[in-house]
């Protein structure tokens, strides 16, 4: 025998709990464990707890089959009839609270303070636990994993984050912290999806005017010999439209006139007096200004 399935019976006003317990024989005397059957033996005692032996299993999965279909044949779940807060067989995600629990909580927890304080702890001791749950989590799944929010959900946290804004103190710790995901490669599905969400939306112009003029975030990088070739590949053949062409022109013209065309290839900058034009230094300008110059081509 693996394990076996029990039912506690509460003699005081004959509720029951129906529970599974793993041991090679049944003991009479093991009444149930967790925070519900020890308040019921604090409230009640054990003189007034009754368990049965309902049915003995020889593995883990028949075990957590046969607890989920003696809670459903009892009813224990009903809080008239008995103590079961959920359907068995280790069956936690998804369970919902009764409200009646839901309130008992929130008044319990009301006024308390939380079990620790994390404000206190060196930075020493935080780099013992993110190197511990780190190298945990290389070889476990996180419990959330696999776990998908629900449309509400999702909504909820929306409207919760709504023009919510990260301190400068907060701020100042991400810059500079390499991403989560750095390093790991992207798979071709999410891709895709980045490719669909983000199809055919444009900056807003508040968004294109904080752009401006920051600079870019791979400044100064080289690209690699893979990604050009990548560049080249992914834009072979392709054609700018009339659109992108006209609007191209219109800003080089733009740049020529103002002599910023210059200034960024070169790091000088043209003046003109009218019939002489020079390119000189941006510290030159003044000087450049007092002689009767000009910025620009013309």
């Amino acid at each position: 025998m693996y394990g076996y399935i029990y039912k506690t019976t509460n003699l005081f006003n004959d509720k029951i709990y129906i529970g599974q317990h793993r041991a090679s024989k049944f003991d009479p005397y093991y009444y149930g464990s967790g925070v519900i059957l020890s308040n019921i033996i604090n409230k009640y005692g054990t003189h007034n707890l009754v368990c049965e032996l309902v049915e003995e299993c020889d593995s883990e999965d028949q075990l957590n089959k046969r607890e989920t279909y003696w809670i459903s044949y009892y009813n224990s779940t009903d809080y008239s009839i008995g103590y079961n807060l959920a359907s068995g067989g280790y069956k936690t995600r998804g369970v919902k609270h009764h409200e009646r629990t839901k309130k008992k909580i929130s008044e319990s927890k009301k006024g308390c303070h939380p079990n620790r304080d994390y404000t206190d702890i060196s930075e020493e001791t935080k780099k013992k636990i993110s190197d511990t749950l780190k190298e945990y989590y290389k070889s476990h799944k996180n419990p959330r994993y696999g776990a998908t929010l629900s449309e509400e959900t999702k909504a909820k946290l929306r409207q919760a984050n709504l023009g919510k804004k990260q301190s400068e103190e907060t701020k100042a710790k991400h810059r500079g912290r390499p991403a989560w995901n750095k390093g790991i490669p992207m798979t071709e599905e999410a891709k895709q999806h980045l490719r669909e969400v983000n199809l055919g939306k444009k900056h807003s112009e508040e968004a294109k005017q904080k752009m401006r003029g920051r600079p870019a975030w791979n400044k100064g990088i080289s690209m690699k010999e893979e990604s050009k070739e990548k560049l080249r590949q992914a834009n072979l053949g392709k054609k700018l439209s009339e659109e992108t062409i006209a609007k191209r022109s219109a800003t080089i013209q733009e740049r020529n006139r103002l002599g910023i065309y210059s200034y960024k290839r070169s790091g000088r900058i043209w003046v003109s007096n009218g019939s002489v034009r020079k390119q000189i230094l941006p510290e030159e300008l003044d000087s450049y200004v007092i002689q009767g110059y000009h910025r620009g081509w013309k």
